[in-house]
């Protein structure tokens, strides 16, 4: 299906939603960050920010390439997922960073982009926000952001990384439900939570876009070893009796003991310590008969 720019534009001063503008956002980026960023490129619709930028021009070395949309028309989340929501109610943008030589633990780089994200909104949701392995950013009424970490293999030994963020800044509606709908898990959003008056999206794209700029540099050079304290302290799951599973089959019930050093999920299960480590799992709590 295709979607108008203009139209969507009209529909978006109609209902009286600010739309993302590249030089509002170059502004309210965090010092330094402006000069790691080769393009920052701002649309009104695109079919998936991550697609924009994995199929894509190659950043130079130690810069990132930078899509925010206002609108995704084929947005995706994990396993394939769609992830979409009404213009102007959210904020979707991806990075690409171009990678030189093994980089160990590559596959975790999405539990490093969700503590940029939580660390990013606290600002206005303190204490509100938690993490759900492997890649769900949560509120206590359900699923604000959602990240998908993609790659592409380049020449030689340099792959291209890119990572995808979706935020759900205002009440996200019937259409900001599908990726949530499909995890057993109702959407919610940032205004929901907000300690004080939010700002435009765009001053909250400024700031997400900084933090996830910093972690890819970050997890580049120290790998998750640098956010593994920081994700767990936005641990959703700690404690709680789970069941893992993939590909519509169960793999695993256990105990939360927490996140693992290479990134996978401990569970206590019949008194061993299982790592999961798969990237494509789902997880979700237990429901006890009885409970409503």
């Amino acid at each position: 299906m295709d979607f108008d720019a203009e139209a969507l534009r009209r529909d978006a001063a109609e209902s009286g939603a600010e739309l993302l503008d590249a030089a509002e956002i170059r502004a309210g980026l965090a010092r330094g960050i402006p000069k790691k960023i080769e393009v920052l490129d701002v649309r009104v619709v695109v079919d998936s920010t991550n697609a924009c930028l994995k199929d894509g021009p190659i950043p130079a070395r130690n810069r990132v390439r930078v899509c925010a949309a206002d609108f995704q028309s084929r947005g995706r989340g994990r396993m394939g997922r769609g992830w979409t929501s009404p213009i102007g109610s959210g904020i979707c943008f991806s990075l690409s960073m171009r990678i030189t030589g093994r980089l160990p633990g590559f596959e975790s780089m999405g539990l490093a982009i969700g503590v940029a994200v939580c660390e990013s909104l606290e600002t206005w949701a303190p204490g509100a926000l938690s993490l759900k392995w492997p890649n769900d950013v949560l509120t206590a009424d359900g699923k604000l952001a959602g990240v998908l970490v993609e790659s592409r293999l380049l020449d030689g030994d340099e792959m291209l990384a890119v990572a995808g963020v979706g935020v759900n800044v205002t009440s996200p509606g019937p259409v900001g439900a599908t990726e949530a709908t499909h995890a057993s898990l109702p959407p919610a959003a940032l205004a929901e939570v907000a300690s004080r008056e939010l700002p435009g999206r765009n001053e909250i794209a400024a700031s997400l876009i900084s933090g996830v700029v910093s972690a890819m540099f970050e997890f580049r050079e120290h790998g998750l070893g640098a956010f593994t304290r920081r994700w767990r302290f936005y641990d959703a799951l700690k404690g709680e009796h789970v069941v893992v599973t993939s590909g519509g089959r169960v793999r695993a019930e256990g105990v939360v003991e927490g996140l693992g050093d290479s990134g996978g999920l401990i569970l206590m299960q019949g008194g061993e310590r299982h790592e999961i480590l798969s990237g494509d799992v789902t997880v979700r709590p237990v429901v006890e008969v009885g409970d409503s």
